[in-house]
């Protein structure tokens, strides 16, 4: 999500180089200046105008502008990132919900603000030791900044992820070079271009486990986020001041992040929650009790963006995967009507709540069934045809209708 960025940096690298002979006089440096950009704005065109690519190929057109008109120093390198960024906002202000944006900027922040104090804590004396202290420095910022939205969208921690960057990002730069060299016709290459991607996927594969390269399941919401961004912030400046003040407001945010985790954790672990999702075309159901979910799906290919997301928010609870169809409770008898599994359990007459699946039609034959049916609902395997066929008998006998399509997953608690 955020390597485009460091690909336009290698793109304006080259480019850089190869019009370096128009750095020579004063009227030839901005023909270099339009040469680069237009270099530059047709990598972002073929990458599809990604938001990270979009940052930097910007920042880079407005450092390429201040040699020509201003004084560029590095000092200016956080305004241009500010600066790139209302840009974009200014043209497309959705790019601000784009992960991609989000990172991106956020990863940019902790290699300018953050990068520099670290790298000041020690001073290898040897090149090699600089340039390996350098890169950990950096890949340490990044993801230090970056860690609140990495828990926040994907509920994963990278264990590894400090030798990963070190290794993937200039291997990833070095095959962007390759190709390069193959489409301009060195196909010599090729062999060494295979063995390298073939090496790169090893290696990834060594930490794309959960038991030895990421940390999985992490419940991670809104709330989360905020405060933990806030306590990064607030350590940051401590730790950098030698601040006692702030070192205290770090230790305050702690005490209230911890205080609404256990509250949340507390609340969840004593819920019992039935889920119906809405999957177009398929069935999938959960029964949430304390430290255990059971769920049912007839697409498993559906679990891991669907349903996993909110099986995080419970707690990390023991997953059952097994079908039913009844779910009782003192407020609530729920019966499945069309589900493709073994009914074990015999239909109660205190059922008053229908779920429909796989096509179910309600019928006036099946309302009779249930003499104290209150709510039916269909779930995403239903097609438009049925669940308006559904929707008009429920109007007809008064009974409240869920479509899982139209008005997303149902939850009703049944304590």
């Amino acid at each position: 999500l955020s390597v485009s960025g460091l690909h336009a940096g290698l793109i304006y690298l080259a480019l850089n180089f190869v019009f370096s002979i128009f750095a020579g006089k004063k009227k030839q440096k901005l023909p270099r200046f339009v040469f680069i950009t237009a270099g530059l704005w047709s990598f972002a065109l073929v990458t599809g105008f990604a938001a990270p690519v979009l940052r930097a190929v910007i920042m880079f057109n407005l450092i390429g502008y201040g040699a020509i008109f201003f004084r560029n120093t590095p000092r200016n390198q956080l305004n241009l990132l500010f600066v790139s960024a209302f840009i974009l906002l200014f043209f497309n202000p959705y790019f601000l919900f784009d992960v991609g944006f989000q990172l991106s900027y956020f990863a940019m922040a902790g290699l300018i603000c953050v990068t520099p104090w670290l790298s000041s804590i020690a001073s290898p004396a040897t090149y090699a030791g600089d340039l390996v202290w350098k890169s950990l420095c950096a890949s340490f910022a990044a993801t230090i900044t970056t860690l609140p939205l990495t828990l926040f969208y994907f509920k994963q921690f990278p264990i590894w992820f400090f030798l990963c960057n070190m290794v993937v990002v200039p291997a990833t730069s070095l095959l962007l070079f390759l190709a390069a060299c193959l489409a301009s016709g060195m196909r010599f290459l090729s062999g060494f271009t295979d063995l390298l991607v073939d090496w790169l996927l090893i290696f990834i594969s060594w930490f794309n486990t959960p038991s030895l390269g990421y940390i999985d399941y992490i419940h991670f919401d809104g709330v989360d986020l905020l405060l933990c961004s806030v306590l990064i912030f607030t350590a940051a400046l401590a730790i950098s001041g030698r601040s006692f003040i702030y070192s205290r407001n770090a230790i305050i945010i702690l005490i209230v992040w911890q205080v609404c985790s256990l509250t949340r954790s507390y609340t969840v672990k004593n819920s019992r929650v039935l889920t119906v999702y809405s999957l177009k075309n398929h069935s999938a159901a959960s029964i949430h009790v304390a430290d255990s979910l059971t769920y049912m799906i007839t697409d498993s290919s559906q679990f891991d963006f669907r349903l996993k997301p909110h099986f995080i928010s419970l707690n990390r609870p023991v997953l059952v995967n097994r079908p039913f169809n009844f779910v009782s409770g003192p407020s609530a008898a729920v019966y499945f009507v069309g589900h493709p599994s073994q009914w074990s359990v015999p239909v109660s007459p205190q059922v008053n709540v229908l779920v429909l699946s796989n096509g179910v039609v309600l019928t006036e034959d099946l309302v009779s069934r249930f003499p104290r049916l209150e709510k039916v609902v269909t779930d995403g395997s239903g097609s438009l045809l049925s669940n308006r066929t559904t929707e008009r008998i429920c109007r007809n006998f008064g009974l409240s209708y869920h479509n899982t399509r139209e008005m997303g997953a149902f939850r009703l608690p049944v304590q």
